[in-house]
């Protein structure tokens, strides 16, 4: 007897241990109440291929030419370079010749002197040549220029070497995108976001939509590890030195900056560069603003501060910054007269701030009076002879005089808080849609009429007493009470397709276990004292 308890003991033990060690069970998707909550990935743009350096074209080599080369010196210079396979003594240089050849161009021949070109090698014959850009006949930025070298040697064997080149800054790898269906051309560096150049797209499609024009604008963005135009650096004793250098060979010579100026200017381009200061955005939407308005513009009555707010308006940073400006100003009473805003923005810094900040709210109350649309058409308007004080008057039933004095009173509303905040490429919202309402027509107030009556309506002829009776519904007698049984109260919400029992958790396990135990060890007491007797 002793011995089979003995063994109960022992199975019962082991049977303990192993639903410890037992691991956790699972809870399957069954039993999860809370769905998993999925993380969706911010779908990544695919990026744009950087570019390489274009690679310089091979020569085309005839005769004892060996090889040839040319590079920029961006805007001053191109040197070029001629090697030949046999010695200077072997040479007729009075044969010597450069052509090059450009589009739209008569093509140039050089007859060139020994005393013009740097001359070396030994057993072998190497040219440099460097020419200077006419000031009066450069290249138009990104022109391919065709060039050409020509010698003979004393026996009439004829070296040749074809080649070309693009008269561009070498300093920048240049990408060149067309936006706005070819209007908008933007060449800049490879580092410039290509976010910035989509932008800038969006900037003239909306110029192209509001004022009804489509000129072609070109836009050059350096980045800010290379500065247009000519090169500044100090010399060995300190001093500036403005030139321009060869790329490859660091070769250099003076740089005129109002020369390279001019290089853009009548290329056509409009340059600027991207530094962390600098809002590339708003100084672009300002040139293709003036681009698109000038000629609508021309001859015509603009004020000078409704084109500078115009221009702010079209630029797409926000501008919640000039209503503290705006507000500093009315209450120390430093605003501007109409007069003076009709004038150029005064040289001090401070009061040219205040300038801008009341020539961009202006525009904004105008906004607020007639929306959007309604400034763009005034805009669009001015180029047909009418004067702006007419189209003012015409556009908000009011003198342009009193225009001043309303802004300066809308300012402190918090209406103005929100126009402010606003610009023309955000989504449309109720608010903005609300602010193209003329304020003289809202009848939005709702009248008594609309209210409704408590009066019954009648069908047929109209009884003449005046005030009818209002009739009380009888009121229903209440059903006699029913029996309704109470809810449960704290009823168990069994587990969603669960299929552990109670008797299967480890917790409910041990606790059979040890009460097992116990009712064992009861029986081993009372079995040994009945052994005794």
């Amino acid at each position: 007897m002793r011995t089979i308890l003995l063994l109960l003991i022992i199975l019962l033990t082991t049977r303990l241990a192993l639903a410890q060690q037992s691991p956790t069970p699972t809870i399957t998707a069954a039993e999860s109440t809370t769905p998993m909550v999925t993380k969706t990935e911010t779908p990544s743009r695919t990026p744009t291929p950087i570019p390489t350096t274009p690679p310089t074209p091979a020569p085309t080599l005839e005769g004892f030419a060996m090889d040839g080369a040319a590079e920029v010196m961006f805007p001053e210079a191109i040197r070029f370079q001629f090697s030949l396979s046999r010695p200077l003594s072997d040479l007729d240089t009075d044969t010597l010749r450069l052509t090059l050849n450009m589009a739209d161009a008569e093509p140039l021949e050089l007859a060139l002197q020994m005393d013009e070109l740097t001359v070396s090698g030994a057993g072998h014959t190497h040219f440099e040549y460097i020419w200077d850009v006419p000031d009066d006949a450069f290249p138009p930025l990104f022109t391919q220029i065709d060039y050409g070298w020509k010698i003979q040697a004393l026996d009439g064997e004829t070296a040749v070497l074809e080649s070309s080149l693009i008269f561009t800054d070498p300093r920048v790898v240049w990408i060149t995108s067309t936006e706005a269906d070819g209007g908008l051309t933007v060449t800049a560096a490879r580092e410039v976001p290509t976010g910035l150049v989509r932008g800038l797209g969006s900037i003239y499609a909306l110029l192209a939509e509001t004022s009804g024009a489509a000129p072609d604008v070109k836009l050059m963005i350096y980045d800010e590890s290379v500065s247009p135009g000519c090169l500044v650096r100090q010399t060995e004793n300190g001093r500036d030195e403005t030139v321009a250098v060869a790329l490859v060979s660091g070769m250099a010579v003076e740089c005129r900056p109002e020369f390279a100026e001019r290089v853009y200017r009548d290329s056509g381009y409009t340059v600027m560069q991207r530094l962390p200061d600098a809002d590339v955005e708003g100084q672009a939407a300002a040139v293709m603003m003036r681009a698109f308005y000038q000629p609508l513009w021309q001859g015509a009555d603009v004020p000078r501060w409704f084109a500078a707010g115009l221009e702010q308006l079209y630029a797409p940073a926000l501008k919640s910054d000039l209503l503290p400006t705006a507000l500093n100003a009315a209450r120390t009473n430093r605003l501007f007269t109409l007069a003076a805003m009709d004038a150029a923005p005064p040289d001090d810094a401070e009061r040219a701030q205040i300038w801008m900040a009341q020539s961009y709210g202006m525009v904004l109350y105008m906004v607020e009076l007639g929306g959007l649309e309604g400034v763009y058409r005034l805009a669009r308007s001015l180029g047909s002879g009418e004067t702006f004080a007419d189209s003012y008057a015409e556009f908000t039933v009011e003198p342009v005089e009193s225009l001043i004095p309303s802004w300066q009173g809308w300012i402190f509303s918090e209406r103005a808080r929100s126009v402010y905040g606003i610009t023309p490429y955000q989504p449309a919202t109720p608010t903005a849609t609300r602010t193209q309402t003329p304020l003289p027509t809202r009848t939005e107030t709702p009248t008594p009429t609309l209210t409704p009556s408590v009066t019954p309506s009648v069908t047929g002829v109209l009884s003449p007493t005046p005030y009818p009776t209002i009739t009380t519904p009888p009121t229903p007698t209440p059903e006699p009470p029913t029996v309704t049984p109470r809810p449960p109260i704290l009823t168990p919400t069994p587990a969603a397709d669960s299929t552990n029992t109670l008797l299967e958790t480890p917790g409910a396990q041990a606790g059979l276990v040890v009460v097992a135990l116990l009712l064992i060890g009861v029986l081993v007491v009372i079995s040994s004292r009945m052994g005794r007797r």
